[in-house]
């Protein structure tokens, strides 16, 4: 009984936080789509970049802002020739070294900062299976 209590109460408050993630990240997808409409996906991606810059790599409130910024920007912006060049494929189990090395190239270590979560948004726009 104390089990199927303790489950319903963990499901609750699951979604209550779900909840209140969306709402408080909301503005940042607001805030990318208004981005991406002036800008390409490569510039979507350098402001993600910029942006992780200021975060930890555990910091998972602000890699959420981050992946929602991104995601909305990329949704709006102009395509960028050869953007997904060189991405891992969805299936690849090499997605977090290819990221770490993106992050490198830019100048940004991949573990102080959450700049890796900012390329996990690129792989995934990439490496959609369909």
């Amino acid at each position: 009984m104390i089990g199927a209590v303790v489950l319903v109460a963990g499901y609750f408050a699951l979604n209550f936080l779900e909840k209140r993630l969306e709402e408080s990240t909301a503005q940042f997808a607001v805030e990318g789509r208004e981005f991406g409409k002036g800008a390409d996906q490569r510039k979507c991606m350098d402001e993600g970049i910029r942006r992780s810059k200021s975060m930890g790599l555990l910091d998972f409130s602000g890699a959420s802002t981050v992946s929602r910024f991104i995601d909305a920007c990329l949704e709006t912006s102009k395509a960028t020739p050869n953007f997904c060049d060189g991405v891992p494929s969805f299936w690849s189990m090499k997605d977090n070294e290819w990221g770490a090395a993106q992050c490198r190239k830019a100048g940004i270590d991949p573990e102080k900062t959450g700049c890796i979560h900012a390329m996990k948004r690129q792989h995934e726009f990439c490496s959609k299976p369909f």
